[in-house]
């Protein structure tokens, strides 16, 4: 069970660097559209929730050492 938790900070690393990418090809060549697409909004959601759990389990461990 610990090693699942720990997948979710390396999700959110991804997922940040994969948008990174997407909003420099965007800006170089808006035609192709990599923001505004649903494959780009659910790897947005998918960020939003790894980085929301990533968080959660911080706070969690953040507690539990006082």
């Amino acid at each position: 069970m610990k090693s699942l938790w720990k997948v979710f900070p390396h999700a959110a690393i991804v997922l940040s660097s994969v948008f990174v990418v997407f909003l420099i090809l965007d800006h170089f060549n808006p035609t192709m559209n990599f923001v505004n697409n649903s494959i780009s909004t659910f790897l947005l959601g998918a960020l939003c929730a790894a980085s929301f759990v990533s968080a959660v389990i911080l706070v969690f461990k953040d507690r539990a050492a006082k």
